[in-house]
């Protein structure tokens, strides 16, 4: 069983039009994901992009890349074709790492894979809890007391009317069977998906079985120009750059 890093990218954020390429400690951002993310137990990493301004950069840098479709309306659909693209078998794990994660931490993408079980596991995806309180940008997960995930939101859930329980906060990296990820695809958008605008509702609705498990740490995804600033900021601290594997 191979284990693939995919990071899929694309030039047409709302929040943060051209975001893959803003530029932190002298390299675009998507560069970060990438350089992280082959600081993990992944066997092979690529970026997945429609954009030619982003493969020309990869050029420049050495980093690996497809070249997807135009036409996908996330980034698990692309990562979907560039599966097919690679050929893997229906058995290999994917690992679907969100572009605008620059300080994504190896070690996470480690435990995802070292956690996931694919004989009754589809796709997985890790949280941190969180404090933080009506933040539409992060995306909220209730599970049951066996890890399954009963539901993911925008809004603040399980809502906390007695103030006592922390949110579980989504991380940005996702474990798919390839089987599964390419069965997503295919599938309509669906009700919930298009009210909440998080693509895994598409796989709840559709009785997918999704798994996730609590890590340790921080996570800080680039949505808004704010955002861009803080990370920026944090990079100054940052034990990881230097270990890039360019």
């Amino acid at each position: 069983m191979k284990k693939i890093g995919l990071i899929p990218c694309r030039l047409e954020s709302q929040r943060l039009p051209n975001k893959p390429l803003k530029i932190i400690e002298g390299i675009p951002m998507f560069a970060h994901v990438y350089y992280r993310s082959m600081l993990s137990n992944l066997d092979e990493v690529y970026i997945c992009s429609d954009s030619k301004q982003i493969e020309e950069s990869c050029k420049d840098l050495g980093i690996k890349i497809i070249m997807t479709s135009d036409l996908h309306s996330n980034g698990t659909e692309r990562c979907s074709e560039a599966a097919d693209i690679l050929n893997l078998e229906s058995s290999d794990l994917i690992i679907d790492i969100q572009g605008d994660e620059p300080l994504i931490d190896p070690d996470h993408i480690n435990h995802l894979i070292k956690n996931f079980k694919p004989d009754f596991m589809d796709i997985m995806v890790p949280f941190i809890k969180t404090t933080e309180q009506n933040n539409k940008n992060i995306v909220k997960i209730v599970s049951n007391s066996n890890g399954k995930i009963m539901y993911m939101s925008r809004y603040d859930i399980p809502y906390n009317f007695r103030n006592i329980t922390t949110l579980k906060k989504h991380l940005s990296i996702i474990a798919f069977k390839k089987s599964k990820l390419k069965e997503f695809s295919e599938l309509p958008i669906s009700q919930m998906e298009l009210i909440e605008g998080i693509e895994l509702l598409r796989a709840l609705e559709s009785n997918f079985s999704i798994f996730t498990f609590e890590l340790k740490g921080e996570s800080r995804a680039v949505d808004t120009e704010q955002d861009l600033v803080i990370v920026r900021d944090l990079f100054k601290y940052d034990n990881l750059i230097n270990k890039y594997e360019k």
